[in-house]
């Protein structure tokens, strides 16, 4: 029952434009389902698909805002909008005001390269304001580089693929993160 409920939402949320003023409710019926048994939606997140996480990732923050859960935030390593979690009220960026069709047709199909930028996008124009905050620039950065060196990763649920240099897998990734040793990405 909760599965067929969160993917009738996402189901109506995907037939919608970017544009359209109604993803709005559709991001606050999926907050509310998501935020109502963490069981039940970490059960989902685990094995939902591509498709549906990314567009389960636009109400993350807000659901571990309501969920207030450790075990939510540390099973789940998804990209973060540090913007929006410092404060940003402004709206999210748009992709393709940025890069070239071919990049923003690129970036869209593949949803964590699109977040990392879109995120740190927004994130370096909110310090353009907020210069305090500039360090959290260097959040996104390792990910940026290694698109930069045309390099490959893969983010999931429970692990970190970067193709062909490593392979992280993410459970209890909270607990064991300072222990990982560095990867060497300089010869991608």
């Amino acid at each position: 029952m909760f599965d067929e409920k969160v993917r009738a939402i996402l189901g109506a949320r995907a037939l919608l434009d970017e544009n359209d003023p109604r993803i709005e409710q559709k991001w606050m019926e999926l907050t509310d389902a998501l935020s109502e048994n963490e069981d039940l939606t970490l059960n989902f997140l685990k094995n939902c698909t591509k498709t549906e996480l990314s567009y389960l990732s636009e109400v993350f923050e807000d659901v571990a805002y309501n969920l207030q859960s450790k075990k939510y935030i540390e099973s789940h390593p998804m990209i973060a909008n540090i913007a929006k979690i410092l404060g940003d009220l402004e709206e999210g960026i748009k992709i393709s005001d940025f890069c070239s069709k071919e990049a923003s047709d690129f970036l869209f199909k593949e949803v964590y390269f699109g977040k990392v930028f879109e995120y740190y996008i927004q994130l370096a124009r909110y310090v353009d304001n907020n210069p305090t905050y500039s360090k959290h620039l260097s959040v996104y950065e390792p990910l940026i580089r290694i698109a930069e060196r045309g390099g490959f990763f893969v983010l999931k649920a429970h692990e970190l693929d970067i193709i062909d240099v490593s392979y992280i897998p993410l459970d209890n990734w909270y607990a064991r993160f300072v222990e990982i040793e560095p990867i060497d990405i300089n010869n991608l």
